[in-house]
């Protein structure tokens, strides 16, 4: 997993996890193609068992409930399994750019709020 990676990125993530673990980690249950690749970075990056186990019991419990009333939704309303089944993909992959632009948007925000230092009088002689 670290090979080819820099340290700084290495302890950049490790500190995102130690910040937002269970949030990572409910984020990446639910979303499609999220789950493996979050769970092996848990793992890689020894992220507690105590804290895992929960977070990805809420994430199954979660996903459980919104794919059931996903199917509910969208087998009440298209006779097709096929149809209901590319609707209910489309909704998952807007959700997840809503969520994405969201977070960037954010981040954006975040970085712009950040004011610059100004050098002292040591640093600019």
């Amino acid at each position: 997993m670290t090979r080819g990676q820099h340290p700084e990125r290495l302890d950049k993530v490790r500190d995102q996890f130690r910040r937002h673990g269970w949030q990572i980690i409910v984020a990446g249950r639910l979303l499609p193609a999220g789950r493996i690749p979050v769970l092996v970075a848990a793992g890689a990056l020894a992220y507690p068992w105590r804290r895992l186990v929960p977070a990805a019991l809420l994430a199954a419990s979660l996903w459980a409930v919104a794919y059931s009333l996903l199917g509910v939704v969208s087998g009440g309303i298209f006779d097709s399994p096929l149809l209901a089944t590319l609707l209910a993909a489309v909704l998952v992959l807007v959700v997840g750019a809503a969520l994405n632009l969201l977070g960037s948007r954010r981040r954006r925000r975040d970085t712009d709020a950040t004011p610059e230092r100004e050098p002292t009088a040591c640093e600019s002689a």
